[in-house]
């Protein structure tokens, strides 16, 4: 999904991609961590919302880690879905 050669420029550019596809639960949920792991905890909630109410399975970090929606996740963001799973 994202190079994981910049992950200062992650949650911008999973910002681009919220709008051009929406309607992806996955780009939500790892904006949502992205942006969690930045501090910015109350917008990453708001994508949050959005990820589970599609598809409730990212509740699950091992889920996410085998890639079953997609994309394996990389150990960055598995790491930042972990910790955010921790505040839930």
């Amino acid at each position: 999904m994202l190079p994981p050669a910049d992950p200062a420029r992650a949650p911008r550019a999973t910002q681009g991609l919220t709008r051009e596809v929406g309607g992806k639960a996955e780009v939500h949920a790892a904006l949502a961590c992205a942006l969690y792991d930045e501090g910015k905890v109350f917008r990453a909630e708001d994508q949050w919302r959005v990820a589970v109410g599609a598809e409730p399975r990212f509740r699950d970090a091992e889920w996410v880690r085998a890639g079953k929606e997609g994309v394996p996740w990389g150990p960055r963001l598995v790491g930042a879905l972990s910790r955010f799973l921790e505040l839930k």
